[in-house]
């Protein structure tokens, strides 16, 4: 797998990909237990944060296999080796953290990147189209029970953009991925 990561590393390096900033936010009250379990969020929400996962399934199944794809890539780079964590599907399953996915599914002129640095919430996103190239932004949110809120609490995210020559951003996903993730801090063994 290392031998594939490193020939799509040297790939992009050739085409020349250029990262746009990492940005992080964290919440330095909350720690981690030993060898924490996850789940990822399959809903699709729009802007407005209404669940539109059926919508998707039923009218853009290519979008709900790119998301899903986009899914298995940050469940393996958070259960390799490096990182430690255990993905548990199990819904009724207790977990420390819930992971939320926003990404480039659809490319616009009129979008910057400005623009994509600001975007609302949600999972299916618009990145900017300049031609020749794409902007790609993915946004990786790791969501907590917090002790007294009956809800989830943000208490990571990572961000990024990469503009290359790819129509979406399935290709450089992993790389995207890997360069958010590599801020996020291991699970203690």
């Amino acid at each position: 797998m290392k031998k594939i990561i490193l020939c799509v590393v040297a790939l992009f390096t050739l085409l020349g990909c250029s990262y746009g900033n990492v940005r992080i936010t964290k919440s330095e009250r909350y720690t981690f237990q030993p060898r924490p379990r996850f789940r990822i969020n399959y809903n699709v929400t729009n802007d407005r944060g209404e669940n539109i996962t059926q919508e998707i399934l039923t009218n853009n199944p290519e979008e709900w296999l790119l998301f899903t794809e986009i899914c298995d890539k940050v469940k393996y780079v958070l259960e390799s080796d490096d990182k430690g964590y255990i993905c548990v599907n199990d819904p009724y399953e207790e977990v420390s953290f819930v992971v939320d996915i926003g990404f480039s599914a659809f490319y616009q002129k009129r979008v910057t990147e400005d623009m994509l640095w600001n975007l609302p919430t949600a999972t299916l996103l618009p990145g900017c189209d300049k031609g020749e190239t794409r902007v790609h932004y993915l946004s990786i949110t790791m969501l907590a029970p917090l002790p007294g809120l009956n809800g989830l609490a943000e208490l990571w995210r990572g961000e990024t953009i990469l503009e290359d020559q790819n129509e979406t951003i399935s290709i450089p996903s992993l790389l995207m991925i890997e360069e958010i993730l590599d801020n996020f801090p291991k699970a203690l063994r």
